[in-house]
């Protein structure tokens, strides 16, 4: 008689879910151990077998074991939930997964910092935690640069401490931060940046928390009278030499307009980790959705959609 038993990661126990297998090869880096051991020697039996990046599966993160999801497409997320409005009234939705909020750079971040993105937002960061923890509802924090001075230590450091101390690591939480350089980020509105930075402070906090996942976008340049770019074979390579600095499961944010405009790329991006298609001011009709949703249903992304109407897009609506 056999049973396996978690033996990866600095003081995490082994998860409750019944789809133990896929949480580890999903979430955990080479650090990820699976030890046999046999009970007909009491447990001196110790076969130990360490996984590579290369034998995990990034399509599978823990976030689908906690909700008992099937695929990446079952899970239903609220994109931009930042005033009390939205908050209360998607925070006790039974068909919700996950919530994204956002948090804004500051020079000066305090305890008392509210959820906003371009000035519009007024839940304090840390009620959210607290309501979240409490519906056990799993988190999509964004964290916003600042114009002109992108990467703030002390910003991401501080936020990172109020996670730490208001979270409760058993609940999914996805960082998501637009830090890998796109073809267009000298027009974006920040400078280009080297994501190293944010990635070595992400893996000093989130190394050792299998049910976190971060989440990589691109500056691509929203500015007036510049063309929307498809992604292309420079942001793979951007993407791929930044993902090999991560220290956990990893899904790639791309933006549904940008995707929209060539999609031959998808399924590369896919090899290096889960997709994420998003969008916000550019609101999606229902017959685009569907035709989204038609053209990726054999691949394995999540989306954080949003309509026409400011409601979010599901499948099997």
């Amino acid at each position: 008689m056999e049973r396996k038993t978690w033996a990866g990661g600095q003081g995490q126990t082994a998860p409750s879910s019944p789809s133990i297998g896929r949480y580890v090869a999903g979430v955990r880096t080479s650090r990820a151990r699976w030890c046999t051991i046999s009970l007909d020697t009491f447990c001196l039996d110790l076969k130990v077998t360490t996984l590579t990046r290369d034998d995990m599966d990034h399509n599978q993160p823990y976030l689908l074991d906690y909700y008992e999801l099937k695929r990446p497409r079952d899970v239903n997320m609220v994109h931009r939930v930042n005033s009390r409005e939205r908050f209360e009234r998607y925070i006790d939705d039974p068909n919700v997964h996950m919530l994204e909020v956002d948090l804004e750079g500051t020079d000066s971040p305090t305890d008392d910092i509210v959820l906003q993105h371009g000035g519009l937002g007024d839940v304090p960061v840390i009620s959210a935690l607290k309501q979240l923890v409490r519906h056990k509802k799993a988190l999509k924090l964004d964290l916003k640069l600042l114009k002109g001075d992108p990467y703030v230590h002390d910003f991401y450091s501080h936020v990172f401490d109020l996670v730490r101390e208001h979270w409760d690591p058993q609940i999914p939480i996805w960082i998501n931060a637009d830090v890998v350089n796109g073809t267009n980020c000298e027009h974006s509105g920040h400078k280009c940046l080297d994501a190293g930075d944010f990635i070595r402070l992400y893996n000093t906090y989130y190394q050792d928390n299998p049910n976190a996942m971060l989440s990589l976008g691109f500056l691509t340049g929203r500015a007036d009278g510049v063309s929307i770019q498809p992604y292309d074979s420079q942001m793979l390579r951007e993407m791929r030499e930044v993902i090999t600095g991560t220290e956990g499961s990893v899904t790639i944010a791309l933006r549904y307009t940008n995707l929209m405009v060539d999609m031959s790329l998808l399924e590369e991006f896919l090899k290096l980790g889960s997709v994420t298609i998003w969008n916000s001011e550019d609101r999606v009709s229902d017959d685009q959705f569907h035709q989204l949703a038609e053209r990726v249903q054999s691949l394995d992304v999540f989306k954080d959609l949003t309509g026409l109407n400011g409601e979010p897009l599901w499948d099997g609506q």
